[in-house]
């Protein structure tokens, strides 16, 4: 037997079986699991394909209780898609960003010590202290 979800992260939906060993058991995975619709969940598992479809066969699942998780795996599946249509950034690209980056900071700044208490403060909020 087999528990089937159905599970969206606002980029596609997902199926998520938890099997169960027994005909009247409770898959493991879900024994101190509540389930309330509409909730947000964190499904640990692997993917599998069969039949052309895809599907996660579910280890683990708990709920999210900190919406930052959810703000987080979006930010990874942004990653993800620009990684897979640019590629991985080699590390002098990266070093060529950086430099870039902290050339413009510079610019930004006025020229001479005219506004430097004022960075130097903002850098004392900020805990980056010379």
């Amino acid at each position: 037997m087999r528990t089937l979800f159905e599970i969206n992260d606002n980029t596609g939906s997902f199926k998520v079986i938890f099997y169960q060993k027994g005909e009247n058991e409770v898959p493991v995975a879900l024994k101190n699991f509540n389930y309330e619709h509409l909730m947000y969940v964190k499904v640990y598992g692997t993917i599998r394909v069969f039949k052309e479809e895809k599907a996660i066969v579910g280890t683990h699942i708990k709920k999210i209780e900190k919406f930052d998780e959810v703000t987080n795996h979006l930010l990874q599946v942004y990653v993800a898609h620009c990684i897979r249509k640019k590629g991985v950034l080699s590390s002098s690209a990266l070093m060529g960003q950086t430099n870039q980056a902290a050339g413009g900071a510079n610019r930004m700044s006025a020229p001479g010590n005219a506004n430097a208490a004022g960075n130097q403060r903002f850098e004392q909020m900020n805990g980056d202290s010379k």
